[in-house]
């Protein structure tokens, strides 16, 4: 065996069997880091980035299985830092550089011998591709390769001459203020562009949010459209603080019964404590409302220290708490599958929706999974606007799963139930209707059938008595003679 081949084939062999033993592996710094890298502002990986071991030769880079682009230049870094070892052992390098070969793209010509060996399993090599391989890849990659692998990553080759700059790249220099930064951390997926994973994986605004900083061209204007858009919700939420605080106290109350009132003082005082004192019977008394207006109960009584303490609070600057009930309705038991759990659910809601014009009653069991499948395909043409207990049972559907959308059927209004039935029935008619209108149409086919088997089965006489009328029949069977 050439002595290359078997350098490469003992190096991978000895590094493979290490590199299994995930415990060596640590991220790399400036004194680890042995295959010529060094950091660059123009570059955003850093030295932590590489994966080296004490035991193994080549560092590689911590990521991924990536893909166009992105997938492009780290075979290329790959390629540039590691060589032919590197190649070799990261099967995602290989299968992107035998497309770039085989297509004659990624900054390389044409070689489908080798984009071919890069194709197969390294266990179907024979020494002949291994020699070939280790030919090609002991070079250094062209500079039309080092000058795509640039593109949408930036300057990560060292001082090599063939990189592009970094606005040919796809970058621009940002400056970054602490505004600016806080909305690249809240929004880090919404800047993820996916020809820019590589960058966008490395990018951290909490230590990178600075003046100059380069950026990916199309993350600077999204960042600039997040940042007007931040903006404009701060000025419109000023306003209407403004105008909430000028509000008077009819307006604010307006609506409001005591109870609401009361709990609305309590929840303010809870999570903003700017009021006096809540009294130690506020808290009871505000969790029982929650469940009597849950329940859809009378309000309970409020004690007369809790009356006073309430009484004695200012209503200028009065804001309402949220609705017990409506946060109830709206917050769905999702990730429960119990469906007593959710029938329960149903239950609670809709008794709140109940009305003696507008009765409520339990769909049979028997009937019930024809019922959530009638209802699931009526949610689609059924107007609601008004009808907040059709509304929910076509919500329970569109967030249950499974067994789960069975609970619709714990309590729905009589008028819904009736049409489902009237639904059902009408249903059965057409299908009914359809089969006979099918079977008729087999027994005129069958006629039609045995009619032509019949025409078929006729034979003329070719030798008639002299005697006989020469006959035939025609398509529609009638018989026409020859008259002697």
């Amino acid at each position: 065996m050439p002595f290359k081949t078997l350098w490469i084939t003992l190096t991978l062999l000895v590094s493979s069997v290490l590199w299994s033993n995930t415990s060596l592996a640590f991220t790399g710094t400036a004194e680890t880091i042995n295959n010529g890298f060094v950091e660059s502002p123009e570059c955003p990986i850093r030295y932590e980035h590489w994966l080296v071991s004490e035991w193994r030769p080549i560092p590689f880079l911590n990521l991924p299985k990536l893909y166009g682009n992105d997938a492009r230049s780290h075979a290329i870094l790959t390629w540039f830092y590691g060589g032919a070892a590197a190649v070799y052992e990261r099967e995602y390098a290989r299968e992107t550089l035998s497309k770039c070969l085989e297509s004659g793209s990624c900054g390389l010509e044409k070689n489908r011998k080798i984009a071919k060996i890069l194709k197969k399993d390294r266990g179907d090599w024979s020494d002949r591709d291994l020699r070939r391989f280790n030919d090609y890849f002991s070079q250094s990659p062209p500079d039309e390769a080092i000058a795509e692998g640039t593109v949408g990553l930036g300057r990560c080759f060292g001082d090599h001459p063939a990189q592009k700059s970094m606005e040919e790249a796809g970058f621009m220099r940002y400056d970054f203020t602490p505004e600016s930064c806080e909305i690249a951390q809240k929004n880090a997926y919404t800047l993820t562009f996916s020809q820019f994973a590589i960058y966008s994986r490395f990018f951290n605004p909490k230590t990178d949010c600075i003046k100059g900083a380069y950026v990916p061209t199309p993350i600077v204007a999204k960042l600039d459209e997040l940042l007007a858009k931040q903006r404009e919700e701060e000025r419109w939420a000023a306003r209407i603080a403004a105008y909430r605080a000028k509000r008077p106290v009819a307006e604010r109350i307006k609506g409001l019964n005591g109870c609401q009132i009361a709990y609305g003082l309590i929840h303010h005082g809870i999570n903003k404590p700017d009021v006096s004192r809540i009294p130690d019977a506020g808290v009871r008394w505000a969790l029982a409302y929650e469940q009597a207006r849950i329940k859809d109960e009378a309000c309970p009584l409020i004690p007369k220290a809790l009356s006073n303490w309430v009484q004695a609070q200012s209503l200028k600057t009065f804001e309402p708490a949220q609705d017990p009930f409506i946060y109830y309705r709206n917050n769905m038991p999702r990730g429960n599958s119990n469906l007593d759990h959710w029938s329960n659910y149903v239950r609670t809601v809709m008794h709140h929706y109940e009305r003696p014009d507008n009765p409520h009653n339990a769909v049979p069991a028997e009937h019930c999974s024809a019922f959530a499948t009638w209802l699931n395909g009526k949610k689609h043409s059924q107007k609601t606007d008004a009808r907040y207990d059709w509304q929910f049972l076509f919500d329970v559907l569109a967030n249950s799963s499974g067994r789960t959308g069975l609970s619709v059927c714990a309590q729905a209004p009589a008028s819904m139930i009736y049409q489902f039935f009237s639904d059902q029935r009408l249903a059965q008619q057409q299908r009914a209707a359809a089969q006979r209108r099918f079977e008729a149409e087999q027994k005129r086919k069958q006629a039609a059938e045995a009619a032509f088997q019949n025409l078929l089965r006729w034979k003329p006489s070719y030798n008639p008595p002299a005697s006989e009328p020469r006959c035939y029949r025609r398509d529609d069977i009638t018989e026409i003679c020859f008259q002697n």
